[in-house]
């Protein structure tokens, strides 16, 4: 991997890394429950990840947050009727955030996880409020 670009390949220019979408696409194109929403928000998150290698700074949360909200969402409205440990139970079978071998396939040079550093070190010492789970946070719209 050595000489890899930051930034890598991207063809389709749609703002995620063409290895990391075939990963995503291959990888939860088989999901039996909801394919085609863990895809989009795989690749949401792969997006918003990669706005974060070109940018590593606090203007690039909103994009990092914007994801996680919009997946927060789609499990909140699957998950309205549930106790709070059915909740965390679905969450981590559906969620796709919580997967580590996307984060792995994302940030898989020293560099690439350098800037993720750079990235966590700039949020260090704030404080965030609280965001709303809405639609209005996904590139989609995963109600359809």
């Amino acid at each position: 991997m050595r000489g890899l670009p930051l930034l890598g390949v991207d063809v389709n220019d749609n703002g995620i890394r063409d290895d990391v979408e075939r990963y995503i696409i291959k990888k939860y194109a088989q999901y039996p429950k909801y394919p085609k929403t863990k895809t989009a928000l795989a690749l949401q998150y792969a997006w918003a990840s990669q706005k974060i290698l070109e940018n590593p700074t606090m203007e690039s949360k909103k994009y990092i947050d914007d994801a996680l909200d919009c997946e927060s969402y789609w499990i909140d409205t699957k998950t309205r009727h549930m106790s709070g440990f059915e909740y965390i139970q679905y969450s981590v079978k559906h969620g796709v955030f919580n997967n580590p071998e996307i984060k792995d396939k994302i940030y898989n040079t020293r560099k690439r996880i350098e800037q993720k550093f750079s990235f966590n070190a700039s949020l260090g010492g704030n404080i965030f409020d609280g965001r709303d789970k809405s639609i209005d946070n996904c590139q989609i719209n995963i109600n359809e």
